[in-house]
Order: C-alpha cells, then structure tokens, then sequence
C-alpha cells in the first residue's frame, strides 16, 4: 500500500467515525479501516506455508479443537420463546337476573313519533337495571315471539348500569337509542341552580378578600 492510498484510507475512516458518532451510532459499531486491520486475530495476518506461526501449525491452539469457538453455540444467544403457556377459557356469560321482553318491531330502525317523543323501554330497562345492581348477574333484553308475535326491538334514552351488572342484548334483537335531544340534555350542567350561583357568590368575595391583604393602620 503506498503512502497516498494509506493517507486516504485512514482520514476516510476519521470522517466516517466522526459522522457515525454524530448520528448516535455506538462506539463499539465505530471502528477506524485501521484499527479494524490492526485487530485482526494474529491467524488472519500470518501467511500459510512452511514456517507459518503456531496458529497454521497442526493440532496448535483450543481454536482448531473440533467443536470449539464459534461452531458450537454463541454463548451470548437469546433464550427461544416458549410461547404463553397460560390456560385460557373462553368467556361465560353471567346469569340472568331479569328478562324483559321486547314490546316493539321495526324492519327500518324507525319507530312511531309518540314512541320517538318518550321512549317507551327506558323505563323498565333503568328499573331492572338499578334492581339487579351488585349481583353480578345481566338484565336481558330478549325478543318476544309470544302468540306469532315477532318483537325484536327496545327504544330508550340514557341508560345508568351500576357496578357488578351487565346489560346484555339478546341474540337478533336490538337496542335502539332515542332521538329526540331533550332526553340527553343535562338541566344542571347548563342552568345553575340558585344555591350553585350563591357559592360561586361567596367564593369570589373569599378570594377577593385574600388577594386584598390586611388593611393598612
């Protein structure tokens, strides 16, 4: 290798180290074309032939002991993954606590106006739902096919499910919200109450007080 080659070699490896470095490569993957040459296993550089070092010499060294080094395993190898070997059950529905029956059927998703006005199941669904609060059982909205009937459908406006209960939608019925906005309006949310306004009242003047500070004499 002449000089300019070996001038070259070794301040390409300088810019490349230095641009590998910046990007946040790890120090361990930045090794100079250089320093690379010069850590080279000593069996790497010694030429084969008569005379040649201990390494090329027969029997020399654990490295050419059958099964020894690399052609085993690497000792620093991940684990093979086992899978999960957890047992997993297919879930159970909880027992009824109550039935109710639909009352209504629709092929559209339409119903009446007086029943789009005041939905009529929001009623009985909120009252066996507030019953059976706590028992770890489901209020079931079932179909209706009682005497050729063909009750498929509940009509309802905002529903509260309480804590260890489940609301649960037979099979080939469904459960349809109300659309008229007034049965999702929230009067207080919107209209304080007197007594909200009057707190509001005396928080201010409390804070206005604070921030004043003691007379002055």
């Amino acid at each position: 290798m002449n000089i300019r080659t070996s001038w070259t070699t070794r301040l390409t490896g300088a810019i490349c180290a230095s641009a590998m470095a910046m990007l946040g490569v790890p120090a361990a993957l930045i090794t100079p074309p250089a320093a690379a040459a010069s850590a080279r296993p000593a069996a790497t550089l010694t030429a084969s032939g008569p005379g040649a070092g201990p390494a090329d010499a027969p029997g020399a060294g654990p490295a050419d002991a059958p099964g020894a080094g690399s052609a085993g395993a690497p000792s620093g190898a991940m684990p093979m993954a086992t899978g999960d070997r957890r047992h997993v059950r297919p879930p159970r529905l909880p027992r009824p606590c109550i039935v109710l029956r639909a009352a209504l059927a629709t092929t559209t998703g339409t119903f009446g106006s007086a029943d789009e006005t005041t939905p009529p199941d929001t009623g009985r669904i909120q009252a066996a739902l507030d019953r059976c609060a706590g028992t770890g059982r489901a209020v079931v909205l079932a179909g209706d096919t009682a005497g050729g009937a063909a009750n498929d459908a509940f009509l309802s406006g905002p529903l509260t499910i309480g804590r260890h209960e489940v609301l649960l939608v037979d099979d080939g019925v469904t459960l349809y919200a109300s659309l008229n906005p007034a049965d999702y309006q929230i009067p207080s949310q919107y209209r304080p109450t007197p007594a909200a306004r009057s707190a509001r009242r005396a928080a201010g003047a409390t804070r206005s007080s604070r921030s004043a500070g003691p007379a002055r004499a």
